[in-house]
């Protein structure tokens, strides 16, 4: 028998009953690890569960009788009423509760934590550090005397400390907006690595949508804006393009290595040890900086066309609507303000050109939507 790591036991006994999902099976093995693992040992020379089983079993029933009759904190529904849903992602109890903590009180250490939560100190320590990942949480001051501060507790109307978030890159044409900003408050400093910087690739590493994780936009020079969780900065080492590298997160074999980590149905949440498994074609940096040359060309291209399809599109309207009125209203049909409509054969002849220009204007349209797709291809 292998060892049991205690989240595989949580997990087992959570699909046994709700009741199991608030015992601190972690903190349980850390404070009887010795007989844990002698347990363990048994299993494994009798070839069978059952000592194993009896110990966790027995400490199970220790710490329920230990805490009989004391009501089972609805955490979840606390937690919702502090946060609403603005962190965008499920957290699990444990780490629902620690975040309630840190908001009731910021100067909690990693060992009052660990104590209240239920947890052994390190595991603490690494809900911390992946809520400071993920931008939730900040520390002002030292470790000692220092305390923790809630990222989303601390937005305010407007100040100097703009933040961007997922929304700020544009699905469609993968660059920055600054529709809907954010800001913190004014006294709060930001740390230099959660800024954008120059040559670097900004990208949604968490996202509700499965569409949008991954999506990323070129940061060309250093920026005074920082980063929101759930968002991360790939900047790139010696003799790699920035811009390079954005340009391979746009393409396909991107987007299908998306879909391979996320069992072919898109993922929710991307890590940075995912990206580090994707195989990045890296050509020497002189090819490099030929290939954005060409791509930035392209891009321009692709961008000046859609935007004469959309003027195409808004003339063929106008014509229509000029001759014949709009479709609710009509009231270019009324015979004493239509010169032409006033008879049959004015009517057909009006009807004619705006067939004909009609046509015209599609064979444009035709032929630049094949422009564009041939360009895309390439």
């Amino acid at each position: 028998m292998n060892n049991v790591p205690p989240f595989t036991v949580s997990a087992e006994a959570i699909n046994l009953h709700p009741i199991f999902e608030h015992l601190p099976v972690e903190n349980m093995v850390y404070s009887n690890q010795q007989q844990y693992y002698d347990a363990i040992t048994a299993s494994t020379n009798a070839g069978q569960s059952g000592p194993f089983v009896d110990f966790m079993l027995e400490e199970i029933y220790k710490t329920l009788k230990e805490h009989q009759g004391s009501p089972l904190p609805n955490t979840e529904d606390e937690f919702d009423a502090k946060f609403g849903k603005e962190f965008g992602v499920k957290f699990g109890v444990n780490e629902r509760k620690v975040l309630l903590i840190l908001a009731s009180n910021p100067s909690s250490s990693d060992g009052d934590i660990a104590e209240q939560v239920g947890l052994t100190k390190r595991g603490v320590e690494k809900q911390l550090k992946k809520f400071r990942d993920l931008g939730i949480i900040a520390r002002k001051g030292s470790d000692k005397t220092g305390h923790w501060v809630i990222v989303k507790e601390d937005e305010v109307d407007s100040s100097d400390n703009c933040v961007l978030r997922s929304n700020n890159i544009d699905l469609e044409s993968m660059s920055l907006n600054y529709d809907e900003l954010k800001f913190i408050r004014q006294d709060y400093i930001i740390p230099d690595d959660k800024k954008l910087k120059a040559d670097s690739v900004f990208v949604c590493m968490s996202n509700g949508s499965k569409q949008h994780v991954g999506k990323v936009a070129y940061v060309k020079e250093d920026m005074d804006y920082a980063f929101g969780g759930f968002m991360g900065l790939i900047i790139p080492k010696s003799k790699i393009e920035g811009k390079y590298i954005y340009y391979v997160c746009r393409s396909s074999l991107f987007r299908q290595f998306l879909t391979q980590i996320g069992n072919g149905i898109g993922i929710t949440n991307l890590r940075f040890s995912d990206l580090n498994n994707f195989s990045l074609p890296v050509p020497p940096l002189s090819e490099q900086q030929h290939i954005v040359e060409e791509l930035d060309l392209l891009s321009s291209i692709i961008e000046k066309k859609k935007a004469q399809l959309k003027e195409v599109d808004h003339l063929a309207q106008s014509i229509f609507y000029e001759m014949f009125g709009g479709p609710i209203t009509n009231e270019l049909t009324d015979v004493k303000t239509a010169g032409l409509v006033g008879s049959i054969t004015s009517v057909i002849l009006c009807f004619t050109i705006c067939f004909i220009v009609y046509v015209w204007e599609m064979r444009r349209i035709n032929k630049s939507i094949k422009e564009i797709d041939e360009l895309e291809q390439m």
